[in-house]
């Protein structure tokens, strides 16, 4: 027992002389799964090259997410690209159709102003004033802007007063003279307010519009008219289209 107990004392001894009494200590300070003090306790070679197998492995997967990330970043540039030159192409595309459509639609109102008009007027030079009135309304409703909105204003005073509609000619009257203060023909607007409140007998504030109308357009023959009216020489006719027959054929077509 002594002698094997002395045998184990040297042997030890030998160990720590040879490394000096000090374990080895790494100085960079990095410790891998090949170090002593990184490998877990009991760690065979097998399983440490197994951990190195997994090392390797995870850096080559590593290398193929940052490459898969730079591609994938590709393909959003590229197609971002792409979705940019389609958006500006259907902005432009959409450009053109709408450019198209007002053109055509511009046409097509126009066309159909027009004969809402002409249908209106041939009424209108028969007399028949009612069955004016739906498509002079649906004219300035549908196609308020078309150069015909005006006649068609117009027109539709002239025929309520001459339905003896007088209050609400007189209002139509004063509209057509607000909306188009400087249109070719307003002078009927003027006068047309003046007729209708002669007619709801109000004499004193009719002769207002009448000498307006006297005054300004001296030269028309709703001026003429008017200052007969101012004169006490003539009165207001009972049909407007009647005592200006050649309104309608002024009127465009």
């Amino acid at each position: 027992m002594l002698t094997v107990f002395a045998s184990a004392c040297v042997t030890t001894g030998r160990v720590n002389s040879s490394r000096g009494g000090k374990r080895y200590v790494d100085p960079t300070g990095v410790k891998t799964i090949d170090d002593d003090v990184a490998a877990p306790a009991g760690v065979t070679p097998a399983e440490r090259v197994s951990l190195e197998t997994y090392k390797t492995r995870i850096a080559v997967l590593e290398g193929e997410l940052e490459e898969s990330r730079a591609l994938h970043q590709r393909d959003i540039t590229t197609l971002n690209d792409q979705v940019r030159v389609l958006t500006e192409e259907n902005a432009r595309l959409k450009g053109d159709l709408e450019t198209s459509s007002r053109e055509r639609v511009t046409e097509d109102t126009k066309k159909a102003a027009s004969l809402l008009w002409q249908a209106a007027a041939a009424d209108l030079a028969a007399g028949k004033y009612n069955e004016a009135l739906p498509m002079l309304k649906q004219l300035v409703d549908r196609y308020p802007e078309d150069p015909h909105a005006y006649y068609a204003h117009t027109a539709t005073a002239m025929a309520l007063y001459s339905l003896k509609r007088y209050s609400s000619a007189a209002g139509a009257f004063a509209f057509v003279a607000q909306k188009y203060p400087t249109e070719t023909g307003i002078q009927m607007s003027w006068y047309g307010q003046g007729a209708g409140l002669y007619k709801m007998l109000k004499g004193s504030e009719s002769l207002l519009f009448f000498k307006q109308t006297a005054s300004r357009w001296a030269s028309s023959a709703e001026g003429r008219h008017a200052a007969q009216i101012v004169a006490k020489k003539s009165q207001p006719g009972n049909d407007l289209f009647l005592a200006f027959p050649n309104w309608l054929k002024d009127a465009p077509n």
